[in-house]
């Protein structure tokens, strides 16, 4: 039986590791904190609780297909819900933004709330997703330690209305 090491319990330390598994190896996992999670674990201070790292879920078809790779079903181990409201951002002069999984109703409040022309908004949300598009094959998908990886045609873009989903984790 081949053996791996993988060093850090964070998502992509425990990704690898569920993946190295399912191809037969035994695998070991060093993680420096006193549990998993990385980014993804929360504090408790002062009768409050911390989120360690960013709050927003927003790809559970990965997740998922950890599980089924594992051999498990997703909704055996963990729910979770599109949230209308994605975050809410908070200035100095008292200005509260609620960022939503709209993209038109999101230009509609920044423009409400910054002055910010909901257009200019609404273009830049359109060029953020079109990035994302060209690029997510790219760096989500392919090993960036291969050339071939870099001169694939298969980086490319998509002129389609970007559609956010985010969700949150219930168990």
């Amino acid at each position: 039986m081949q053996k791996a090491i993988v060093i850090g319990a964070g998502i992509g330390g425990l990704a690898a590791a569920v993946r190295l598994l399912t191809k037969g190896y035994k695998v070991v996992v060093f993680e420096a904190n006193v549990g998993p999670g990385g980014k993804l674990s929360e504090f408790r201070k002062g009768g409050f609780r911390f989120d360690a790292g960013p709050s927003l879920f927003t790809m559970p078809e990965l997740v998922e297909e950890l599980f089924i790779l594992a051999g498990k079903r997703p909704e055996h181990h963990f729910s979770y819900a599109k949230l209308e409201d994605v975050c809410r951002y908070f200035y100095e002069d008292g200005t509260v933004l609620t960022a939503t999984s709209d993209p038109e109703a999101f230009a509609s409040e920044a423009q409400h709330k910054t002055g910010v022309d909901r257009e200019k908004v609404v273009q830049h949300l359109n060029k953020s997703a079109y990035i994302y598009e060209a690029t997510a094959g790219l760096f989500l998908e392919k090993s960036l330690h291969k050339l071939s990886s870099y001169i694939s045609l298969q980086t490319r873009g998509s002129e389609e209305k970007y559609s956010w989903t985010v969700y949150e984790v219930i168990s």
